[in-house]
């Protein structure tokens, strides 16, 4: 499956109904393969699901917003971006309810060895924290780190994000890296639904903020995994470029870790020179080193205004 995913361009996917899944699995976990129609209808020529089970599976997938013609496209988009986790079925996991009168064991009968239940990672916990909370922004935010991050799809929106050409003529079908139609179609989608075009245009600010947001995130990741730190400016734009797949000559990543230096506390992050001649902040030339003591609150960066951060897309000019 790595392998089939890694030679996907991307999944037949809405990202406005990402959601609908998210949630569905933050109660609990789901067999999403065993739950697809096509799944369902071949279990009902059998005679191991019952007409009358599959007619109320039907209307609780409707209710839930997860009944599409691509319903497995989003099991694969969950897992490329690494929020669903898979698991041998348990005993437990038979009773567990969906809705009235309907049970996991309706869907998977008495032939269940082989088959996977699917549950949130932590990254797909903290979207279903966020949308639950009406936090869209930051939901919005973090789907875009965790797909900008990913490593199983082709990173068809990191490359037109790193071509100068979108920047001067817009986003014009014949800049998209794909033979695809499909995968030319969802990018135009995708930049869409997070807000990144603009009359066709790349919408340089809002580009500049959600960078800014998947900056954080993946340096609160690195803490969670490895405590305090310390690295050098520009090697950390490095690691920030290769991390999302896009240019540092079409993105300058140390105007963002500027900006997240002056908004945070000296006991989250702190800086110093390096005495060897190293890359510094752009503001601060003899910040060459941060040391980043603490996660980093999302809400710290929320008032950092559009113009402190715009000048990090390099492309495109002044709005």
């Amino acid at each position: 499956m790595t392998d089939f995913l890694k030679s996907r361009t991307y999944p037949r996917v809405d990202l406005a109904k990402v959601s609908n899944w998210i949630c569905a699995l933050s109660f609990y976990s789901l067999p999403l393969i065993e739950l697809s129609s096509k799944r369902l209808a071949k279990k009902e020529r059998k005679g191991i699901l019952p007409t009358e089970a599959k007619t109320r599976l039907i209307l609780w997938k409707r209710t839930k917003g997860l009944e599409d013609a691509d319903e497995l496209e989003y099991k694969y988009f969950l897992k490329g971006i690494d929020a669903i986790r898979a698991r041998p079925v348990n005993v437990e996991d038979m009773d567990a309810p969906l809705s009235d009168n309907i049970t996991i064991r309706d869907i998977l009968g008495t032939e269940y060895r082989r088959i996977k239940m699917y549950y949130l990672s932590k990254f797909g916990s903290q979207l279903a924290a966020y949308w639950t909370d009406e936090q869209h922004n930051f939901y919005e935010a973090t789907l875009f780190w965790l797909l900008t991050r990913s490593q199983s799809f082709n990173p068809l929106i990191q490359k037109m994000l790193s071509d100068s050409r979108v920047y001067q003529t817009g986003l014009q079908d014949e800049l998209i890296p794909s033979q695809d139609g499909m995968s030319r179609i969802l990018v135009k989608k995708w930049l869409q639904y997070f807000g990144l075009t603009k009359q066709n245009r790349i919408d340089q600010s809002r580009l500049a903020a959600l960078l800014l947001y998947s900056s954080v995130m993946e340096i609160n990741e690195r803490i969670a995994q490895k405590g305090k730190w310390k690295e050098y400016v520009g090697e950390l734009c490095q690691h920030l470029s290769k991390c999302f797949s896009i240019s540092e000559v079409a993105v300058d990543f140390s105007v963002l870790l500027d900006c997240v230096y002056s908004h945070s506390s000296r006991h989250v992050v702190e800086g110093f020179p390096s005495g060897r001649g190293h890359r510094g902040l752009p503001s601060k030339p003899s910040v060459q080193i941060l040391e980043v003591k603490n996660l980093i609150p999302l809400s710290s960066i929320e008032l950092i205004q559009p113009f402190e951060i715009r000048k990090a897309i390099i492309f495109g000019g002044s709005l």
